[in-house]
């Protein structure tokens, strides 16, 4: 399993209209594409007028398979250009899961999904190898 945090800081008193876009429009066209949603945050202390979204994919492959369907998608295509003038940056990271377990809210423990178990070490690796260099950059057509 990996996790994809997706941020997008965008122009001053705008956050609030990125998220009503999202929740009126957006997001039910990446649910019909993307894996697991974990989840929208804004950010209330650091880099504020901020939203952050979590996805969460099975693979490397997977995400790029699920994500190319989203860019395909022309209802997602006449989405981007009402986000985009109102996003400033994005930038995306990959989290890989570690060995150590999670607790549920019961007190037990839940076990950590294992990095080498769903994804192959010379995929991950090679997939690192190419987002190293797209860490932060600037919103594109393609993007968001």
């Amino acid at each position: 399993m990996i996790v994809e945090e997706r941020t997008y800081h965008v122009y001053t008193g705008k956050l609030a209209e990125v998220v009503k876009l999202y929740a009126d429009e957006g997001n039910a066209i990446q649910l019909e594409h993307l894996d697991t949603f974990i989840g929208a945050f804004t950010v209330d202390v650091g880099d504020v007028s901020s939203i952050v979204h979590l996805w969460a994919y099975d693979s490397y492959a997977e995400r790029e398979r699920r994500r190319a369907l989203l860019q395909a998608d022309q209802r997602w295509k006449d989405f981007l250009p009402k986000l985009q003038p109102l996003i400033h940056t994005q930038r995306n990271r990959i989290l890989l899961p570690t060995s150590q377990r999670s607790q549920s809210s019961s007190g037990t423990s839940a076990p950590a999904a294992s990095a080498s178990a769903s994804c192959a070490a010379s995929a991950c690796s090679a997939a690192r190898s190419r987002r190293r260099s797209r860490t932060t950059r600037t919103t594109s057509s393609s993007s968001a």
